[in-house]
């Protein structure tokens, strides 16, 4: 009876958990390669924003945008997006479809544009083996 009552919450626990598993992985919007720079764009919704976050332990940079408004900052989308490397060339560029940008870049230092209406702010990035960079950008 013991042997039963604890195979079965076995089986419980791996359906829930490849439920649970399906679900994240399905609101994945899907990887992207620009310039041979694979990246995620999305964040549109409460789910999808949920499991960028969640996968964007696995990316080099996250980069957020949001604007200031009265009632408080606002996720924003359509952004457009250069990557310049250290000799200041562009080796990447893509219009955000959300307000998270998930990056596959090299170690190496970079700068980030992005432009939002006609305004355009820069970061620098600074991307060492292993580290994840999480960057956030307002308007």
């Amino acid at each position: 009876m013991r042997s039963t009552r604890s195979q079965f919450l076995i089986i419980i626990l791996i359906i829930c958990t490849s439920l649970f598993w399906t679900n994240a992985v399905a609101q994945l919007p899907p990887v992207q390669t620009n310039n041979g720079i694979d990246f995620i764009s999305g964040g549109i919704g409460s789910d999808e924003s949920q499991a960028l976050r969640t996968e964007a332990k696995w990316w080099p940079v996250a980069i957020e945008f949001s604007q200031h408004t009265p009632d408080g900052d606002v996720w924003i989308s359509d952004i457009r997006v250069k990557i310049f490397d250290a000799n200041h060339r562009s080796i990447f560029e893509a219009i955000g479809d959300g307000p998270i940008l998930l990056l596959k870049l090299q170690p190496g230092s970079y700068e980030v544009a992005a432009q939002h209406q006609s305004v355009i702010r820069t970061k620098p990035i600074l991307i060492t083996g292993g580290a994840h960079q999480r960057i956030s950008i307002s308007w």
